[in-house]
C-alpha cells in the first residue's frame, strides 16, 4: 500500500494513525499541497478531485477521502461495526452480515 498525504493534514493524520494501530505496512508519499503537487497530471490520475489522502492499493486501485479510507481499512477488523442491508453501519438491532 502507498499513502499519498500531507503531513499537517488532520484527515491524513487519522489515516496514518489507523494504519499504525492496525500494524499495516505502507509506503508514505509526502504531497506538498502548497507547492501545487496535487495540481499535477500524475496526481490527478490518482484522484481527479486533487485532494489528500489517497490510498493506493497493491492492485493499483485507489481509495480517496479520509473517511472512505478509514472504512476500507477497518473492514473485517474486530472493531468494525456490522453493516445493515443498506450498507450503513448501525449501533444495535441490525442483522449482522458476518456469520457467527
Amino acid at each position: 500500500m502507498r499513502l499519498y498525504d500531507y503531513a499537517a493534514s488532520g484527515n491524513c493524520y487519522k489515516v496514518r494513525l489507523l494504519l499504525g494501530l492496525l500494524g499495516q505496512p505502507y509506503e508514505r508519499v509526502p504531497v506538498d499541497i502548497f507547492a501545487g503537487e496535487t495540481l499535477t497530471g500524475a496526481f490527478a490520475a490518482l484522484n481527479p478531485v486533487r485532494e489528500t489522502p489517497v490510498l493506493e492499493l497493491e492492485s493499483g486501485a485507489v481509495v480517496t477521502q479520509s473517511n472512505a479510507v478509514l472504512s476500507y481499512l477497518g473492514e473485517d477488523t474486530p472493531s468494525s461495526p456490522p453493516a445493515s442491508s443498506s450498507g450503513r453501519s448501525c449501533s444495535s438491532g441490525c442483522p449482522s452480515s458476518r456469520s457467527a
